[in-house]
């Protein structure tokens, strides 16, 4: 896969969980992710998706729907397109994904999406076209709303009602009229997370969560539940974007994310949205802490995460600061209970469990691109630190 779209893929990807393929105009297969055999989709369906976006703009998404599954096409440039999904709003056996679809034609192609859709997060498709607008923003820093998409409706004719309900209707309006009321809260929460400001944040959530909530109708606990994952998300992916900082951020995502179930009411939603965007504003804060403190120590930091992939020693990053190795070692153990090799070895195998858990890279490689001298001193280091070997690990993540 092209490097140009690599990081921010993987930075959607970890945040979101929604699979992707890359493909060409050929069409070719380029990458996708997850990895599931050697499956992939066969030209014919390629074909069908680089005709439907032939006549797009780059960067326009195409959400196409069929029955409760969706994914989105996009012409991210003149050679390279991408797919994400398909995903679906409710549990779904393989005998309905087969009846529901009126879009793939290859049977194969068929058991292959199915197994994409059972290991993928289920969303409605309000949070699945909000998920493509962000990733628009976060690639291409372009803003595209969501009523701005163009939409292929796939449904079986016999499937649908003649009399469509008129309340469903409405509240589709509705939410697309509240829309700019609730990225204006927004914005102002992750302006005010992006700064530090934690008592903004209380006070945007006393007069502006009110607000929103007295204009948008949830008629449901899965309702409340999109609406803080909708926030949860935008807060994860700008910080990260911001901050660049992908595990501690991605662990507070994935650590509220996952008492999503827990979530019945709107005073429930309030309180969460509240705390993960304090949470995310402590975290803003840390950082800013640490950076005001010590320019060398700073410095430091940036060197270690730029040459992660190389050896590095203390007089390589005491050359990089222009100070003397000693002064390194000793603004560095300030702010820091270990020393700065300790600190190196503790970058390199936390990037190391993210290789483990996200990409399907041998030891051997992985060990490689983080300049271990050899994979039994990658594999040692890591069960010091994580109490397991790489491949336990890997085992663990992937059930």
């Amino acid at each position: 896969m092209s490097q140009k779209y690599q990081q921010d893929l993987t930075v959607f990807f970890q945040a979101t969980h929604i699979p992707f393929c890359i493909f060409d105009n050929t069409p070719q297969d380029i990458f996708r992710y997850p990895l599931y055999s050697d499956q992939k989709c066969s030209r014919h369906t390629l074909k069908q998706c680089v005709e439907r976006l032939s006549n797009c703009d780059f960067h326009q998404p195409v959400i196409i729907t069929f029955s409760s599954c969706m994914l989105a096409l996009i012409a991210l440039d003149e050679q390279t397109n991408i797919i994400f999904g398909p995903i679906t709003s409710v549990p779904l056996t393989y005998h309905q994904f087969y009846g529901i679809n009126t879009l793939i034609e290859d049977l194969d192609d068929l058991l292959h999406l199915y197994k994409i859709i059972q290991c993928s997060p289920m969303m409605t498709l309000a949070q699945f076209a909000s998920s493509v607008s962000l990733f628009i923003k976060l690639v291409f820093q372009e803003e595209i709303s969501t009523k701005m998409m163009i939409y292929d409706n796939h449904e079986q004719e016999n499937k649908i009602p003649k009399n469509t309900d008129r309340s469903q209707q409405d509240k589709s309006e509705m939410s697309i009229s509240t829309l700019s009321t609730v990225i204006s809260f927004q914005k102002s929460v992750l302006q005010d997370i992006k700064t530090g400001n934690c008592q903004g944040i209380e006070e945007a959530f006393e007069s502006g969560m009110q607000i929103i909530c007295n204009n948008i109708t949830f008629t449901s606990s899965e309702d409340v539940q999109s609406f803080f994952y909708f926030h949860a998300l935008i807060c994860c992916i700008v910080i990260i974007e911001h901050y660049g900082e992908l595990k501690n951020v991605y662990d507070v995502f994935k650590s509220y994310t996952s008492m999503l179930s827990s979530i019945r009411s709107i005073s429930d939603m309030i309180e969460m949205c509240r705390k993960i965007s304090l949470e995310y504003c402590k975290l803003v804060l840390s950082r800013q802490k640490n950076s005001s403190k010590s320019s060398i120590v700073t410095n430091s930091l940036q060197y270690i995460q730029e040459h992660i992939q190389t050896k590095m020693s203390i007089d390589d990053i005491a050359h990089y600061c222009k100070v003397s190795k000693r002064t390194v070692m000793r603004h560095f153990s300030k702010y820091y209970d270990m020393s700065v090799s300790e600190y190196v070895m503790k970058v390199k195998l936390e990037k190391g469990a993210f290789l483990l858990e996200h990409s399907n890279m041998t030891f051997a490689e992985i060990s490689n691109q983080l300049a271990f001298s050899s994979q039994s001193h990658f594999s040692t280091a890591f069960k010091k630190r994580y109490h397991c070997t790489p491949q336990q690990y890997r085992n663990k993540q992937l059930r």
